[in-house]
């Protein structure tokens, strides 16, 4: 089976499932080498240490399909580069991975691993994702991973990290899910969410005068895990308690550092 057959695998499963509710999480391994993955090893490990049971698994040199953890799973080996304007974006905006612009833009291959299942199970595939990640990081030369439709670089030890969390603690690693932009400019300091759509959701903002960066990083983040772990997106009008007691308000409102209608967290 080559790369055009995986391709038309794909195509069946998604025919197969009420399009309103077919959902594909995709991102790429970056790879420092032109080397094929062993994709029997990977699968091994993803099986054995990130608990994610392999089954009606189909190998080509290049490719690999299978079921887990009830999604359809691709991996699909690329010996070119990822030279899009997304990575280039990305690599600049990249404050988890500081020297993302000088060792990401320098991989030499790609591992496009695709999630494909129901998109009311999108908290689940995101999971499976992530540990689909790790094995793969684990199992090859590769600098990180790329999700560019949130705009995201994650370098691979952080990743790994991030992984194991999830694996032993069940704590999810919303920074490899959605990427959150900090602003500051002249007196007002501010963020975002870019990603929280993947979930049912709206993009998120807050900014301030008066609160630090930090404090609007952390309340930001707080207001963002609550909704993905609850599988309850927030809405115009709804209310988020702090860890201090305090109400904060969501109301929508026209983007400051989007493009697009947000859900401004009122301070």
């Amino acid at each position: 089976m080559r790369l055009p057959a995986l391709l038309l695998a794909l195509f069946f499963v998604c025919s197969h499932l009420n399009a309103a509710e077919t959902k594909v999480v995709t991102g790429v391994v970056l790879l420092n080498d032109l080397k094929a993955p062993d994709f029997k090893k990977i699968t091994q490990t993803l099986s054995a240490k990130w608990g994610a049971k392999v089954d009606s698994l189909s190998i080509t040199d290049k490719t690999a399909l299978f079921v887990a953890n009830g999604s359809t799973i691709t991996m699909a080996f690329f010996n070119y580069p990822d030279k899009s304007d997304d990575i280039i974006a990305s690599s600049g905006i990249s404050w988890l991975w500081k020297n993302a612009e000088q060792v990401a833009l320098t991989h030499k291959g790609q591992l496009v691993i695709s999630i494909i299942g129901d998109d009311r199970r999108a908290l689940e595939m995101y999971m499976t994702f992530t540990r689909c990640a790790a094995a793969v990081l684990e199992n090859t030369n590769s600098s990180g991973v790329f999700m560019n439709s949130q705009y995201l670089l994650l370098e691979k030890g952080y990743y790994l990290s991030a992984a194991n969390n999830l694996n032993k603690q069940q704590a999810l690693p919303l920074y490899c899910w959605v990427y959150f932009g900090i602003m500051e400019k002249d007196d007002l300091h501010g963020g975002y969410t870019y990603g929280m759509t993947e979930f049912g959701g709206v993009e998120m903002e807050i900014n301030s005068k008066d609160a630090t960066v930090s404090d609007l990083h952390n309340l930001l983040y707080a207001a963002a895990l609550k909704a993905v772990e609850s599988r309850k997106p927030w809405r115009n009008g709804d209310v988020y308690t702090t860890n201090a007691g305090d109400k904060l308000t969501l109301k929508t409102a026209k983007g400051m550092y989007l493009d697009q209608q947000v859900l401004l967290i009122g301070l």
